[in-house]
């Protein structure tokens, strides 16, 4: 029962980042909840934060240090753990209980050489690391994604196939429920509206699948 209501609870996250990929909401269907934060950033930015270590001084947190957190259902980043990784406690904390299964997530705020909105979150259960996200990486491209780039990735493609084409994704949401699945959300940079996104999805670190709106 409680892996069914953990991958109750990721199938839940998927959707809502599927229908707010700006926003990248990051929030499960849940009985009851204590605690709150908002994962929903505004305009991205930039940050000028001077200190190139995976944990600073001042707390800022690196891609790299989020990139250091294990995920599995006993096996993955305890939370004292990742308090060290990223140098300081989480910032906002918010617990949610599907089907008697309890998890917690938290959340740090500010990514060295990131968008003025950024942060990382980590949802636990019995404090082992079982999902991981990254919003507000800056990505530098030469040229805007148009849709006849999108069109050349296909499944099957790797991530390292991916970032070459594409270049390195505004947000990351890594699971591990059964099987390795880590997404990528492209939201700046397009050669699109305003509204437009892609969206790609890791199994096993190739494409499984992908999805676009708006692209030019």
């Amino acid at each position: 029962m409680a892996a069914l209501a953990v991958i109750g609870g990721a199938i839940a996250v998927g959707s809502q980042i599927g229908s707010s990929l700006g926003k990248y909401a990051l929030s499960s269907a849940s009985s009851s909840t204590h605690g709150s934060h908002s994962d929903k950033p505004d305009q991205k930015g930039s940050d000028s934060d001077a200190d190139d270590s995976a944990r600073s001084a001042s707390g800022t947190i690196t891609y790299e240090a989020w990139q250091q957190v294990k995920i599995g259902s006993g096996t993955g980043t305890t939370k004292a753990e990742a308090e060290k990784l990223f140098g300081k406690k989480a910032d906002s904390t918010s617990s949610t209980t599907t089907n008697n299964v309890t998890s917690d997530r938290l959340r740090w705020q500010g990514l060295k050489d990131g968008a003025t909105t950024s942060w990382v979150s980590i949802q636990f259960q019995d404090d082992h690391a079982i999902m991981k996200s990254i919003y507000g990486l800056v990505a530098k491209r030469d040229d805007k994604i148009t849709l006849a780039q999108y069109q050349k990735i296909a499944n099957g493609q790797s991530t390292k196939d991916v970032e070459a084409a594409l270049g390195r994704p505004d947000s990351v949401m890594v699971t591990n429920f059964g099987s390795p699945r880590e997404t990528w959300h492209y939201t700046t940079g397009l050669n699109s509206s305003s509204s437009g996104y892609i969206s790609i999805t890791f199994k096993d670190g190739v494409v499984a699948d992908l999805s676009q709106s708006n692209l030019q």
